[in-house]
């Protein structure tokens, strides 16, 4: 009987800290039910089909790192924390060779270059929905979005894709 109750009591603590809200002091929103898009896309146009949309990402209220698009959180990464525009000394591409580049290729290495992949590609869709008024700022953000994904390409070793990354990394590199 006592080893019932205790596996039921284990069993209810697995289950309230599977959906325990992250981020339990600040407030978050996810996708709700029936919401059309995503917290962070908060402009009215739709984005190419090339961009990816993440449902799992929740926006931070409050200012974001721009105007009217709120700061996303990710597996317990938040994009502010990574933003290229923390180091204006820096161009976007500058601030990902600086800050993406990794010492060493681990499982832990690759989850986190995923982790930020979301986060800038969650940012991005938020940038697009905003259509032309927002050009510049996604024509900026498309540098560090190509160049984790070369580095994430080079980390699961498909260095075809790598290449390919390279190539918009080098033709996004102009921006400042």
């Amino acid at each position: 009987m006592l080893k019932t109750a205790f596996s039921i009591l284990l069993t209810l603590l697995a289950v309230e800290t599977a959906t325990a809200a992250p981020f339990g002091d600040r407030n978050s929103t996810g996708p709700q039910p029936f919401q059309e898009k995503p917290c962070y896309m908060t402009g009215r146009h739709s984005v190419p089909h090339s961009v990816i949309i993440n449902t799992h990402v929740q926006c931070l209220e409050g200012s974001g790192p721009f105007h009217d698009i709120p700061d996303v959180v990710y597996d317990n990464m938040q994009y502010s924390v990574y933003d290229y525009q923390k180091y204006p000394n820096l161009s976007p591409v500058g601030f990902a060779l600086e800050y993406f580049t990794p010492h060493k290729r681990t499982k832990s290495i690759t989850k986190a270059l995923e982790n930020l992949m979301v986060l800038y590609g969650a940012t991005n869709a938020g940038l697009r929905s905003w259509g032309d008024a927002r050009i510049n700022d996604v024509k900026k953000i498309k540098g560090p979005s190509f160049y984790l994904a070369f580095q994430h390409a080079i980390s699961i070793e498909n260095l075809e894709l790598a290449a390919d990354q390279l190539k918009k990394v080098r033709q996004n590199s102009k921006m400042r």
